[in-house]
């Protein structure tokens, strides 16, 4: 069900039918959906102990999320070198199949784990992984203007690095291309940080997720 949503929401993002925003909600609640009906509720004698320590997560959801994750970065990279809807589709289809991984792992926490005070801590403990990625990103940035044959300043690359990680981060990508049309960016600068922001957000979901299970799961 994952899969087929996932493709089904990059196919539409990819020929523009629908608001990326939309789209992704729709992603996340269906991963919701799918969590609550495939666990249930709670038993009635379920002790809260219980219901705080145990928080289920397969190894196979694991994998799932990670072969998402890498589905969706190594779309982004293959989407600077080629502009072909291929490249995008395997994008587009790689983050919704994550976001619905993520979401049913969320919806398992918000639904059946009522100490919220470890979701919190572990949200900002994500925050450490930022200057990690930002050094990462601005070699893939290199690699990206270098196979585009773009010669860039050095204020084009803080642009793009900047713009990029703060809106993966953020998970907000179509304003990149609302500041390349009124001519904020550059065009090349622009299409470098929309590929940074989708590997910065991509990567910073994974590692925030394998943080957090195991965290969740041993805590």
């Amino acid at each position: 069900m994952i899969v087929v949503v996932g493709i089904t929401v990059g196919i539409l993002d990819v020929c523009e039918l629908g608001s990326h925003f939309i789209l992704m909600s729709i992603t996340i609640a269906c991963g919701m959906l799918s969590e609550a009906y495939a666990r249930g509720p709670p038993a009635p004698n379920a002790s809260t102990h219980h219901s705080e320590r145990q928080i289920p997560f397969a190894a196979c959801d694991i994998a799932q999320l990670l072969i998402a994750l890498c589905w969706g970065i190594t779309g982004d990279i293959a989407e600077i070198v080629s502009r072909a809807r291929i490249a995008q589709l395997w994008a587009a289809t790689g983050v919704a199949v994550a976001y619905m991984s993520i979401a049913r792992w969320l919806g398992n926490v918000i639904i059946f784990d009522r100490k919220k005070s470890r979701f919190v801590a572990n949200a900002v403990y994500g925050l450490a992984f930022v200057p990690y990625a930002t050094s990462w990103c601005a070699l893939i940035a290199r690699f990206a203007l270098a196979i585009n044959g773009a010669e860039a300043s050095v204020p084009d690359w803080i642009i793009a690095i900047v713009i990029g990680m703060f809106f993966g981060f953020t998970g907000t990508f179509p304003i990149i291309h609302a500041l390349s049309i009124n001519r904020v960016i550059d065009v090349d600068a622009a299409e470098v940080a929309y590929a940074i922001a989708g590997v910065a957000n991509k990567s910073l979901l994974g590692w925030y997720m394998w943080y957090g299970v195991n965290r969740m799961q041993t805590a």
